[in-house]
């Protein structure tokens, strides 16, 4: 068995079976999707599902709704995936991981809901405004799993921006599901929107999914978070099958189409990616994806919103009759009834070359021609008339352009705009970290909790909320108590670095400062060592302001002064809230929570008095809290040991620790005081039976 300091960072081993699982799931789903499909074509003609080819010379009737077929098949082998990511839960001690569940079945409802729309909308030709309200409507199971779990709502903020507002991240509350409910909605019209040739659909749907596939992949491998591991891999999980019955519909689907994906395909890739980019917790990274479609949305406004004519079909015109191929199709409109907003915006476009404008006279009034607002119309610009097929792989390949630019940025070019980790990339988005509330701490109390625990510890109901932002109005260093209460011991992996810190201050800051220690502040930095790695050392300058301890009446609190997140291991705080007492908890910067709630505390000591001495000191090993600065540890990382951690400190509550062998002792006196008591009313007993022996005996 390796030893703590031993461990290296591997992905968790139940991770990657899940995804080779996967993967066998995926292959059959593409055979089986491109089997079916290719038995449905003559049933689909036979009940009249076609449509007519309108890019070719001849019009031939094409299966339309074909995409249901491929989804269906999606959903069957997703039902048969649903117990794999969870066969390790099965009959084990550990707590069944319930909201990864339920995660995982939000997610098929979402996707089995947009199906349906799209399957109505081929069938029923559906309005806009049901288009927009049944996405709204499908995104509610997911939104709940979100809200349930705790994800957060904070944004990180660019370094020009942190340094105005002084803080990191900004939590956006209620608007942040307000624009997880639109990416939805954007998502599952974006690639309808862009259609009409043959493959167009299918095309954009697979090198979306395929790159945030390998997103997931690189996240899975550099990640330390096991916890966003694993919703790295179920969002790769949600893909992979999609991506292979994808490419199943794009091998019938390309020129020329033997089957038309219809909507329901269009809308069941859209949900797919949505759902995906919000249980991964990269939703804002999603976008950067789908850049064209982005542009295509913007590029759009004014014939979606009507501020200029907007036929039923934008898709480009075929010349039939001509060099056979596709050409920008138009919009007609008479100039005078334009809004002076939209001449300006069409002038907009018309400077920088984006759209192809003529004027006319037409019944005596001037008229304008205008190329359709879609990408595919644009492109047709620049490039002229093109085949069909060229079209498509001009669009695809302006797709794949954008997704190796979205890896740049998301990679490489954030490193300009936001703080980066060890692997020169951002640090991880804030969706893949613990929420916390937004209320204020009032200043740190006089009357420190630990003169109420020398009192007496009896069990008292409910206390204060656990989880706090950090908005402090003391400006002091705190109160000097008169005997140190706190001990701090310093470790890089293994290692212990430099003296133990002592402190009798009320309150006291662990920093990265290289000042000299004092009774209130505990520097980092001046500590000092020979041959220090150099990654060791940026660890260490990350530390910046640290952290805060402090203790008021209810218990000791922490916050984290610090630009990048903290760990933190605290058993009193586990044992509070139900968690496992090695749970990790990640604390944002400029929040902070309770770590060792007095309430609790005398609780789980009433409960060893009744045990006996030995368990009262047992608890002595509940009086620390560990916490790391950079990286992560436990059953939810991949550091699995805090001497696998670079930079850590642990802090020993000492004053509580006297007071536990106090009583530890007291007990004793007690346990010896019965017991010598015992003892002689025993010998008393014998005694007096062996009088009335003796006196019976005399009689």
């Amino acid at each position: 068995m390796n030893r703590p300091e031993d461990v290296q960072d591997q992905p968790n081993e139940h991770i990657v079976q899940t995804i080779l699982v996967n993967c066998l799931i995926s292959i059959a789903a593409g055979f089986t999707a491109k089997y079916l499909m290719k038995q449905y074509i003559p049933i689909f003609i036979q009940r009249k599902l076609y449509g007519l080819d309108q890019c070719k010379e001849v019009q031939t009737p094409v299966p339309e709704p074909m995409g249901v077929i491929a989804a269906a098949v999606y959903m069957i082998f997703m039902f048969l995936f649903i117990p794999v990511p969870f066969i390790q839960w099965i009959r084990a001690e550990e707590q069944y991981p319930y909201v990864r569940l339920l995660s995982l079945l939000s997610a098929i409802i979402s996707i089995c809901t947009a199906i349906l729309l799209g399957f109505a909308d081929d069938v029923l030709d559906l309005r806009w405004r049901h288009k927009l309200l049944f996405p709204t409507l499908s995104s509610l199971p997911l939104l709940m799993i979100y809200y349930i779990s705790g994800n957060s709502t904070a944004v990180l903020l660019p370094k020009v921006i942190q340094d105005f507002l002084g803080r990191s991240y900004l939590d956006i509350g209620p608007l942040f599901y307000i624009y997880m409910m639109m990416l939805v909605i954007f998502c599952t019209n974006a690639i309808n929107i862009i259609a009409g040739i043959n493959g167009v659909e299918a095309g954009q749907g697979i090198v979306i999914a395929a790159s945030v596939a390998v997103f997931n992949l690189i996240q899975i491998h550099r990640l330390d978070d096991l916890n966003a591991c694993w919703y790295h891999s179920l969002s790769f999980c949600l893909l992979l099958p999609f991506l292979t019955t994808s490419i199943a519909v794009y091998f019938l689907n390309k020129y020329p189409a033997k089957v038309f994906v219809g909507d329901t395909y269009c809308y069941w890739a859209g949900m797919t990616l949505a759902v995906v980019g919000i249980l991964g917790h990269f939703s804002k990274t999603l976008i950067l994806f789908c850049i064209p479609q982005v542009f295509n949305f913007l590029y759009s406004i004014p014939q979606l919103f009507h501020f200029v004519p907007c036929p039923r079909h934008r898709l480009p015109k075929f010349d039939k009759s001509g060099d056979k191929k596709l050409h920008m199709s138009m919009a007609e409109f008479e100039v005078e009834k334009l809004h002076p907003l939209t001449k300006f915006g069409l002038n907009f476009l018309r400077n920088f070359g984006l759209l192809y404008y003529r004027e006319f006279e037409k019944e005596e009034k001037t008229w304008a021609e205008i190329n359709n607002m879609t990408i595919l119309n644009l492109i047709l610009k620049f490039t002229g008339p093109l085949y069909e097929y060229q079209l498509n792989s001009v669009f695809l390949g302006l797709q794949i352009f954008c997704s190796i630019m979205a890896f740049l940025c998301r990679f490489h070019f954030a490193y300009f705009l936001y703080d980066i980790d060890d692997f020169g990339v951002p640090n991880a988005e804030p969706e893949d970290m613990a929420t916390c509330s937004n209320l204020t701490i009032d200043s740190p109390s006089k009357s420190g909790f630990f003169e109420k625990i020398k009192t007496v510890f009896r069990p008292r109901i409910g206390s204060k909320s656990s989880v706090q932002s950090v908005k402090t109005n003391s400006s002091n260093n705190g109160e000097d108590l008169g005997e140190n209460w706190v001990a701090v011991y310093y470790y890089e992996y293994a290692e212990r670095i430099g003296d133990v810190y002592e402190s009798s201050c009320s309150e006291f800051f662990i920093t990265g400062n290289c000042e000299k220690s004092s009774n209130y502040s505990y520097n980092l930095g001046s500590i000092q060592k020979s041959n220090r790695p150099p990654g060791l050392q940026k660890l260490r300058s990350n530390i910046g302001e640290g952290v805060r301890f402090y203790n008021k009446m209810d218990g000791i609190y922490v916050d984290n002064r610090s630009t990048h997140p903290a760990f933190i291991q605290a058993p009193v705080r586990a044992r509070q809230r139900g968690d496992h007492l090695t749970t990790v908890y990640r604390l944002l910067p400029g929040h902070g929570f309770i770590v060792f709630p007095s309430t609790t505390f005398e609780y789980m000591t009433l409960e060893a008095q009744r045990e006996g001495p030995e368990a009262v000191q047992a608890l002595k090993q509940l009086c620390r809290v560990r916490v790391s600065f950079g990286k992560g540890w436990g059953d939810s990382y991949r550091v699995r040991y805090a001497l696998g951690l670079p930079v850590w400190v642990e802090i020993l509550f000492i004053a509580a620790m006297d007071e536990l062998d106090d009583l530890a002792l007291t007990l004793r006196r007690l346990q010896n005081q019965e017991a010598f008591t015992s003892c002689e009313n025993d010998v008393l007993e014998e005694t007096e039976e062996e009088a009335e022996l003796t006196n019976f005996s005399d009689s």
